[in-house]
């Protein structure tokens, strides 16, 4: 098992970008009645190539999680420094194209 973005999903027809965002949040990890911010679109290319649009969420550090059993094992609360450590030392630890999840996050910070 690998460490990955916390929540992501396929996008269904009739979907928003932003409804699937709140329906995958809530579907994975038992989170509703949170407002998203949009964050950058991306495209990446690992053993498949495609497309990410991003959104961030506050969520309280004391929020109860229900995992979705068959698609999230864990969730673990990091300081991005600790995250950015983590990483360059193992990224085998991580899903293959998480130096995109970085990038975004820093993107993101830079716009707010």
């Amino acid at each position: 098992d690998l460490w990955g973005p916390s929540v992501s999903g396929t996008f269904e027809e009739g979907d928003t970008y932003e409804s699937n965002a709140l329906k995958e949040l809530e579907e994975e990890l038992g989170v509703n009645s949170v407002v998203l911010a949009k964050g950058p679109k991306s495209r990446i290319s690992s053993n498949h190539e495609y497309f990410c649009q991003w959104f961030f969420a506050d969520v309280s550090s004391n929020s109860q999680f229900i995992l979705q059993a068959d698609e999230v094992d864990e969730v673990k609360w990091i300081s991005k420094d600790d995250l950015k450590t983590w990483y360059r030392r193992n990224p085998e630890e991580f899903v293959l194209a998480f130096d995109v999840c970085l990038e975004v996050i820093e993107i993101y910070e830079n716009q707010s």
